[in-house]
Order: C-alpha cells, then sequence, then structure tokens
C-alpha cells in the first residue's frame, strides 16, 4: 500500500497511505483531515511503495527535512503537536523519532 507526502499551501506537508492515492487526495482536497483543511493540497510531492505500517518513519524524514512544525501524518496527525509529542519527537522516547 503506497505511502503519499502531500505538498500543502503554506509551507506544509501531509503524510498518508491508501491504496487509491488519488482518490486520497480527492480526499484531502475536500478537508477530510483537519491539517489538510488549514493546509489545502497542492501536489503531491511523493509516493512511496512501503509498508503502510511505516508511515510514522516516514513523517519523521520529511520532519528532519522541513520541520516537525511543517508537517503531519501517521501518529502525528493532529493540528498542533502536544508537548509530550515534541518531546518525544525530539527526544526518541515512546515514538523514537529523533528530529533537530
Amino acid at each position: 500500500m503506497p505511502i503519499y507526502v502531500l505538498e500543502l499551501e503554506h509551507s506544509a506537508y501531509y503524510v498518508g497511505w491508501a491504496t487509491d492515492v488519488e482518490k486520497a487526495v480527492d480526499e484531502h482536497r475536500e478537508g477530510v483531515e483537519p491539517w489538510t483543511s488549514i493546509h489545502r493540497p497542492i501536489r503531491v510531492a511523493a509516493v512511496l511503495e512501503r509498508s503502510a505500517s511505516e508511515v510514522d518513519t516516514v513523517v519523521c524524514e520529511w520532519m528532519r527535512r522541513v520541520g516537525m512544525e511543517r508537517i503531519r501524518g501517521g501518529s502525528w496527525s493532529g493540528v498542533r503537536l502536544t508537548d509530550d509529542e515534541r518531546r518525544a519527537i525530539r527526544l526518541g522516547g515512546e515514538r523514537w523519532c529523533v528530529v533537530c
């Protein structure tokens, strides 16, 4: 099942997975996710042939590229990251993602 990365307005990004990426993109354009209703999709930045279980890994890879405040997806899909999520992302912790 492909993992996709959407480039969004306001220099933001979203990572998701779907069997039908085009349908998923259309749903994001309709605002099904809070993040993509605030930051509307511009284009598909990447489609990766990886397991859906690797979504968090891809989110972390992109967090390293663009910064944790500019991307959502996987375990970090809320509009605002909590302090605990930020700490876990920076330090590894429960989420094993080390950014910054």
